[in-house]
């Protein structure tokens, strides 16, 4: 589903041998958008859905920042990026019926879902934060 949706929107995801990171994404001066993946530092397929997810986030939500940027700039476009992952790869409906039949544990979720747990619980965060937490997750 990401690869399509990168691809719908022009979004060039290709694989390369990143030394200092796992995964970027760029935006050059013309506005085109690229998406780099380095599979050798990705242990699971998980991984690679939820830094994909994150990458082509940056490019939909225009969220790119430069290497001396503001720490608050940065956290900003962080924070979009992972905001459009979440809302994409587990909307809230997802995430609640990924809590139901019994399964309470963080761990149990994310196995269900084949996601990472840190991807999880940032979603339970992000949705807390939007008001849009599944009713069974408000305390």
């Amino acid at each position: 589903m990401l690869y399509e949706i990168a691809e719908e929107h022009g979004i060039t995801v290709d694989s390369v041998c990143l030394n200092a990171t796992p995964s970027l994404s760029y935006k050059d001066s013309t506005g085109d958008c690229f998406v780099a993946l380095d599979p050798m530092q990705m242990d699971t397929r998980a991984d690679e859905c939820v830094r994909l997810a994150h990458e082509v986030g940056h490019c939909m939500k225009n969220a790119f920042y430069i290497q001396h940027s503001p720490v608050d700039d940065r956290r900003k476009c962080e924070y979009r990026a992972d905001k459009w992952a979440v809302m994409t790869v587990l909307p809230p409906e997802l995430l609640s019926e990924a809590f139901s039949d019994g399964r309470t544990e963080l761990w149990e979720v994310a196995e269900w879902l084949d996601l990472p747990e840190t991807f999880v619980e940032k979603a339970i965060h992000i949705y807390s934060r939007q008001g849009l937490l599944p009713k069974q997750l408000v305390c």
